[in-house]
């Protein structure tokens, strides 16, 4: 689950998904457009109705083990790689054409979670 790989009290950090997760962490993933998934199984503790899961979203998943990749939820880009260098090869894509995109969500993501944090 990614646990631990990125500072739980951070303010861009949404926790964890799913029923034992944190309200606004499901929230979010109601409303994102693009899902990167690495290493993930896509279960019903994490998706609840898989079918409805990320609805709005384009998802990406990248897994080491290809019996993985949509074996719960049809991704729309399927990557089997480990995670480091698939999160390297985008990272260098993104350098490379950084000037195309608008990168910078913190103005949406942390006061959302700020607010729903307080709702939870």
């Amino acid at each position: 689950m990614g646990l631990g790989s990125f500072p739980c009290d951070h303010d861009l950090s949404l926790q964890m998904l799913g029923i034992h997760g944190a309200m606004y962490a499901n929230y979010a993933i109601d409303n994102v457009d693009l899902l990167l998934a690495f290493g993930v199984r896509f279960d019903d503790l994490i998706t609840g109705k898989v079918e409805t899961f990320g609805s709005r979203a384009t998802i990406v998943h990248i897994d080491i083990d290809s019996a993985e990749i949509g074996k719960n939820k049809q991704p729309h880009i399927a990557m089997c790689a480990d995670s480091k260098p698939a999160v390297q090869c985008l990272n260098s894509v993104l350098e490379k054409k950084g000037s195309q995109f608008n990168l910078d969500f913190t103005s949406a993501a942390v006061p959302a979670s700020r607010q729903l944090r307080r709702c939870g």
